[in-house]
């Protein structure tokens, strides 16, 4: 990844998560690199098994609320989001990604209740 070929990166992540699939770290790992591609429904798929998995759940929480902000489904990010911090609470990018998150619901549903009182659906 960090050398910016995330397909040749995403074999070597698929391999580690094969070799370990006990283990929270190869799914994370391999979770983000199958996001960052934007290979979304694999990635969730692997971060749900990843939470069966020994290690830092926290972790796969946030990432899982992370992909479900970046597809716009701010109310299932929040719900993985206050997982993660239910395990860690004071996790600082689960915070701030629960704040962006809250914020973006805060926005749409005052929006929603401005263009309502002026009788628009």
């Amino acid at each position: 990844m960090a050398q910016f070929r995330p397909a040749d990166a995403e074999k070597h992540f698929r391999r580690a998560w094969k070799r370990n699939p006990g283990s929270t770290v190869p799914a994370v790992f391999y979770g983000d690199c199958l996001a960052m591609q934007e290979k979304f429904d694999e990635a969730i798929k692997i971060l749900l098994k990843g939470l069966k998995a020994q290690g830092d759940r926290d972790e796969v929480y946030l990432n899982l609320g992370l992909i479900k902000r970046s597809q716009r489904q701010y109310g299932k990010a929040r719900s993985y989001l206050l997982k993660a911090l239910a395990i860690t609470p004071n996790y600082p990018s689960a915070k701030q990604a629960l704040a962006d998150v809250e914020r973006w619901l805060k926005f749409t549903n005052s929006a929603s209740g401005r263009s309502s009182e002026r009788g628009i659906p």
